[in-house]
């Protein structure tokens, strides 16, 4: 599991890494933690792909955690984004980039502690959940979760782009396009088969995908593939309000 604690305040910073380590240390959790203080780098730094980004919403100068949110959006909606902040009243600002959950500052560590359970019970189930495909003679499991795109390659084999790294596999295109049904993937053209939830923009004859690989549509799947990234994407909205009502009415006498 790959954590981002990202703030450009030292003392929240460290406190953060503190709490985190004594909760990675004393649940037997192995992760990577990385510390964050520079919002540019961040935002530049495409490759860079987290499991899990703790966040906060007061930075200086003119962005903030939210407009951080944003940028990482635009190449990541899978990962979960735990918002910190002094002010309450930002919350329904901060779940317009689909956060996980928002925590309020000065750091409560029992609930801290709460949402990191939480966080990491989807990432593993996250991970549980594989594909199994063949290279030669043996075989690879690849969570489902980290696929971006499947692309036919040279000698029939397939090339499989992930959040981590590259494979090549031997299974047909229309194999693994049968066993990811239903699982948010969708052949856009008889080359190429991406996962819904890394695109990084649609063109109109193709998928940007969030590691800036193309995948280019057919003509014939154009408007399907526009109709289900519009219900994908309305999924989510649908998925923040529900948790954003909840998380009011949880939290209502504290709002000012």
């Amino acid at each position: 599991m790959r954590i981002a604690i990202c703030t450009d305040k030292i003392e929240i910073r460290e406190q953060l890494n503190h709490e985190m380590q004594t909760y990675l240390t004393n649940n037997a959790i192995a992760a990577e933690t990385v510390l964050c203080s520079d919002m540019d780098r961040l935002i530049s730094r495409k490759s860079d792909f987290y499991d899990l980004y703790l966040i906060q919403i007061e930075w200086n100068g003119t962005s903030d955690g939210i407009d951080l949110a944003s940028a990482i959006r635009t190449r990541n909606k899978s990962s979960d984004i735990i918002f910190l902040s002094y002010n309450l009243n930002k919350v329904l600002k901060a779940f317009e980039v689909n956060a996980f959950r928002y925590l309020m500052l000065p750091l409560d560590c029992t609930r801290f502690s709460y949402y990191l359970n939480l966080a990491v019970t989807r990432y593993r189930s996250r991970e549980m959940q594989q594909v199994l495909l063949h290279r030669g003679e043996d075989y690879i499991q690849i969570p489902i979760s980290r696929i971006i795109m499947f692309e036919t390659f040279e000698n029939r084999k397939l090339k499989v782009e992930t959040t981590r790294q590259q494979y090549f596999v031997d299974d047909r295109m229309a194999d693994v396009e049968h066993m990811l049904a239903g699982r948010g993937f969708m052949r856009v053209h008889r080359s190429y088969l991406i996962n819904l939830s890394y695109i990084r923009e649609l063109q109109q004859s193709a998928a940007i995908m969030i590691n800036d690989q193309v995948a280019y549509v057919s003509r014939r799947n154009k408007k399907s593939l526009k109709d289900r990234y519009a219900a994908y994407a309305k999924q989510l909205i649908i998925n923040e309000n529900e948790y954003v009502l909840g998380y009011m009415k949880e939290n209502q006498e504290r709002i000012i």
